[in-house]
């Protein structure tokens, strides 16, 4: 007699469990419905991130006006000796002085500002370079998967004192239907500060997706329109200054 009692009390517990689980699964699918997809990502092996740090060490440079440092760029491409760096307008704003472009065996080059016209309404530049010889560029994946909750490292020179190489992971936060005022696409978390606009922002197998631009918590006030001049609404316009921004690597084609 005290099996059976064993047996159903077993039984029904079993029972009871499986609605339960069958409840929450009900749950979670509703929810997933409701809220924007988010990708879980694996942490990035050991391994792979050294392989991913010494490719943003080889293809993020410095900027510099005169001997002073201010901002990073990206290498684009580089061939035959002639290198082209892809940095933001608002780094070359106002600089009379001579250009320069430190690259990561320390060399320093002079540079001079080649502005393609179809970037006027883009916070983005460029900068060639001629060097004795060519130096690896970004890996350039048009079909790059990004997601939001994709993790991503950014990389540039914080204007700290020291100016040394900073490489910040992260997660994307936002990506954008259309682009904020100035091309701004994409939202991350990557502790970005000010120096690294310029700097490459790359993914998880080390394509470059977009050019860091804005760090969070600026000083001047967070974008409040589109590209198109609609103006942005809640709750993106509180989320927008929570969040760094790069401007998506497509725009460079």
């Amino acid at each position: 007699m005290v099996s059976k009692k064993i047996l159903l009390t077993c039984t029904g517990t079993g029972i009871l469990l499986a609605v339960i689980t069958l409840r929450q699964t009900v749950i979670a699918t509703h929810r997933s419905d409701d809220a924007p997809q988010k990708q879980l990502q694996q942490p990035i092996p050991s391994n792979r991130s050294s392989d991913l740090n010494s490719r943003l060490q080889a293809i993020t440079v410095k900027i510099l006006a005169g001997q002073e440092s201010i901002g990073s760029g990206t290498i684009w491409r580089s061939s035959n000796g002639s290198s082209l760096v892809i940095t933001n307008s608002h780094v070359l704003v106002a600089q009379k002085q001579p250009l320069f472009i430190q690259t990561a065996d320390g060399q320093v080059h002079p540079a001079k500002v080649v502005t393609p016209v179809s970037w006027d309404s883009l916070d983005l530049a460029a900068l060639q370079f001629q060097a004795k010889q060519d130096y690896p560029t970004a890996k350039i994946d048009r079909i790059a998967n990004l997601q939001v909750g994709s993790e991503v490292l950014a990389a540039g020179f914080p204007k700290n004192g020291k100016s040394t190489l900073t490489i910040e992971k992260g997660a994307v936060t936002h990506i954008l239907n259309k682009p904020l005022a100035e091309g701004y696409q994409v939202g991350y978390s990557s502790a970005v500060a000010k120096g690294m606009s310029g700097g490459p922002l790359i993914d998880q197998r080390g394509s470059l997706v977009g050019i860091n631009g804005i760090h969070a918590q600026p000083l001047w006030d967070a974008a409040e329109t589109f590209a198109d001049g609609t103006v942005v609404g809640e709750p993106l316009l509180s989320e927008i200054g929570e969040a760094s921004w790069a401007i998506p690597v497509y725009h460079l084609e």
